[in-house]
């Protein structure tokens, strides 16, 4: 179940990205974010004289972090308040190439790579892999690098309107090293293994 986006939050955070110069609908990087912000905090005056690393809210910081608004003096720190505002932003990635080429951009989180070994008739074992596809691996020649890796059959399926790669056999471990050292996709990125 996907929640409903909350229309007042929508609202109070597009009165700060107005501040920024930037459309609300825009793809920012954690950098540029983190960057907007402390320029917002040092153009506003809202840092604190004594401490550097305290920041005083305005209304609409205020409007944007609180439930309700209040006429007190609200003092955060820079690392709260990145956290706070980059909670209330939607989360989506990209996936680029070395040559900063972006392959594709998704709302929401990343999904990991995950593999899967299923047992299908007569006890025959398949290792399954989805997501390639999000992380801009071409499926084809994965398949042919498995073929050749593994001398194993392989083919492509079409499972909930998504593509998954079969491998016969339990082949797990050839997956995932051919993964993190050819394509260089990231442990942390891949789900299966345990």
């Amino acid at each position: 179940m996907v929640p409903l986006p909350d229309t007042n939050q929508e609202q109070r955070c597009s009165n700060l990205v107005i501040h920024w110069d930037r459309i609300q609908s825009d793809p920012l990087p954690m950098k540029d974010i983190k960057k907007h912000i402390v320029d917002y905090v040092s153009k506003e005056k809202l840092q604190d004289e004594t401490n550097k690393t305290l920041v005083h809210l305005n209304d609409t910081l205020k409007a944007m972090l609180l439930s309700k608004t209040t006429s007190e003096d609200i003092v955060i720190t820079y690392e709260q308040l990145i956290k706070e505002i980059t909670g209330k932003m939607t989360q989506s990635y990209q996936v680029t190439m070395n040559n900063d080429q972006i392959l594709s951009q998704y709302k929401g989180k990343l999904k990991p790579i995950d593999l899967q070994v299923a047992t299908r008739s007569g006890n025959k074992k398949v290792t399954l892999v989805n997501n390639l596809d999000v992380y801009g691996i071409d499926l084809k020649e994965f398949c042919k690098l498995c073929q050749h890796g593994v001398a194993a059959s392989t083919c492509i399926n079409m499972v909930n309107n998504a593509a998954q790669v079969q491998v016969q056999g339990n082949q797990i471990v050839f997956v995932h090293n051919l993964l993190t050292e050819k394509f260089n996709i990231q442990k942390r990125f891949i789900r299966g293994l345990e």
